[in-house]
C-alpha cells in the first residue's frame, strides 16, 4: 500500500486544479478514476468463429482506460494485450481462466467467452455481447453472487 499512499499524495494537489478547470485537467481526473476504481481485467477467449470477435468488438468500442483487456484467441499463442500492464496484470487472471489453458480450445462450451473480473474475482463467463456490454457498462464492484476465483 506504500505505493498507492506515494501516487495518492502526488495526485492530491491536483484535485483543487481539476475542480475550478475540470477539462484542463482530464489526465488528472482519468488518473484519479483509475486509483478509485478496483482493479479489473478482461479476458476474451476463444476463435473469432465461435463468437470471440463478436466480444472483443464490443470491449473495443468502450473507453475501457482502466481495465486491462486480453484477448486469447488460441491458448498456445501469446495474447493480444490492451489497456494498462495488459500483460502484466491481466496475464495471471487469464492464466487462471478456463479456455486459456494451453491445449483448450479457449471455448464455454463450443462459444468464445469473456471474463470480467474486479478485484482478481471473475463472474462468470459471458457468451452473449450484448450481456458483454451490460457488464461493461455497468459500474465496477457490480458483483456476481457467485464469482470464481482467478488466482
Amino acid at each position: 500500500n506504500d505505493l498507492r499512499e506515494r501516487a495518492t499524495a502526488a495526485v492530491r494537489p491536483l484535485l483543487s486544479l481539476a475542480r475550478r478547470h475540470p477539462v484542463a485537467a482530464a489526465s488528472a481526473l482519468t488518473v484519479l478514476r483509475t486509483m478509485a476504481a478496483p482493479p479489473r481485467e478482461l479476458v476474451v477467449t476463444g476463435p473469432d468463429a465461435a463468437g470471440g470477435e463478436a466480444l472483443w468488438r464490443v470491449a473495443a468500442r468502450r473507453p475501457l482506460d482502466h481495465v486491462a483487456v486480453l484477448r486469447v484467441v488460441d491458448p498456445d499463442a501469446p495474447p493480444l494485450g490492451r489497456g494498462p500492464f495488459a500483460e502484466t496484470v491481466a496475464a495471471p487472471v487469464a492464466g487462471a481462466v478456463p479456455g486459456t489453458a494451453p491445449g483448450s480450445d479457449g471455448t464455454e462450451g463450443g462459444r468464445a467467452a469473456a471474463w470480467l473480473c474486479e478485484r482478481y474475482l471473475c463472474h462468470r463467463p459471458i457468451v452473449d455481447p450484448s450481456d458483454l456490454a451490460a457488464q461493461l457498462d455497468a459500474p465496477p464492484d457490480g458483483r456476481d453472487p457467485n464469482p470464481r476465483r482467478s488466482g
